[in-house]
């Protein structure tokens, strides 16, 4: 018997079909999903990066301004790391006075040596830490900074403070 008036409905797609579909459509999230993973990877290592780079530059400022008034400097030890200098006197009763300038255990201190006073401290914020640094006098007045910081608990990212400052006329 012949069937007729029935036509074969090709309506749909086949099993292969959407195999086919399902394999490309899982690439393309594969692909995408590694895009946003890597983004966010470099977004969280830039986002560190800028961060340290400005606690660096406060830090450095805060330094710069310190010894901004100074007129002369010297080493105060042997290790690098402890300076002192003379700035004019706020106290209008003595002419100058002495302070010491020293990298004390991921900070850095600044001690009235004469006349006496607090210290002030400067340090990064608590999720950084200065992992090493020197504070040389070069003559009387040049001081080199040299510091290494990096997040606490972390071995990279590392940045540098390297810098030479003068000191009173510079010579």
């Amino acid at each position: 018997m012949r069937r007729i008036g029935r036509r074969k409905d090709e309506r749909g797609l086949t099993l292969l079909e959407t195999l086919v579909a399902l394999m490309i459509m899982t690439m393309v999230t594969t692909i995408i999903y590694s895009f946003v993973l890597m983004a966010m990877s470099i977004y969280k290592r830039v986002t560190i990066e800028t961060t340290m780079r400005n606690q660096g530059d406060l830090l450095f400022s805060r330094i710069v301004t310190e010894l901004g008034d100074a007129i002369y400097v010297e080493q105060a030890d042997t290790t690098q790391r402890s300076i002192r200098f003379v700035k004019p006197s706020a106290d209008p009763k003595q002419y100058i006075a002495w302070y010491e300038m020293r990298f004390d255990g991921g900070q850095i201190r600044v001690d009235p040596i004469m006349p006496s006073g607090p210290p002030k401290v400067f340090a990064l914020a608590p999720a950084f830490e200065i992992s090493s640094g020197k504070l040389i006098a070069e003559g009387h007045h040049h001081v080199v900074i040299d510091l290494e910081y990096r997040p606490v608990g972390a071995t990279s990212p590392v940045l540098n403070i390297r810098s030479r400052i003068p000191v009173g006329r510079g010579e």
